[in-house]
């Protein structure tokens, strides 16, 4: 946390990762919960990793990083929509598809997921 506070978010990812890996399923005395929000924390970092590459047109590594964000977490639908996003912008339409679907499977009421859905299912 310290060096994320700091500004050098791939030092705490990498002190999240490390961590992660004490937290393996083989561990004596794992701490489940523990490990959810590390899994959490290492999610958010790799989201803030797709923003700043999309922002920066380079849309391939935000395709890559909101991917790990989601293999992260993959409850949150900010993740695909951002993954959706970056994939239009690649032409990649039956991924746009895909997580714009399961942007709307964890928020029904989501109208951002749902324009995104209907780009490639028109009505």
């Amino acid at each position: 946390t310290r060096t994320h506070r700091l500004g050098d978010a791939k030092l705490a990812l990498d002190d999240y990762t490390r961590a992660l890996e004490l937290c393996l399923p083989s561990t004596p005395g794992r701490d489940d919960k523990l490990t959810w929000e590390l899994q959490c924390k290492v999610s958010f970092l790799h989201y803030e990793a797709g923003t700043r590459a999309f922002n920066s047109t380079d849309y391939l590594s935000a395709y890559s990083a909101f991917s790990k964000a989601i293999r992260s977490n993959y409850k949150v639908a900010a993740y695909y929509l951002a993954r959706a996003e970056a994939a239009k912008v690649l032409g990649k339409w039956d991924l746009v598809r895909a997580d714009a679907e399961c942007a709307l499977a964890l928020n029904p009421a989501d109208g951002q997921a749902r324009s995104m859905l209907q780009l490639v299912v028109p009505q």
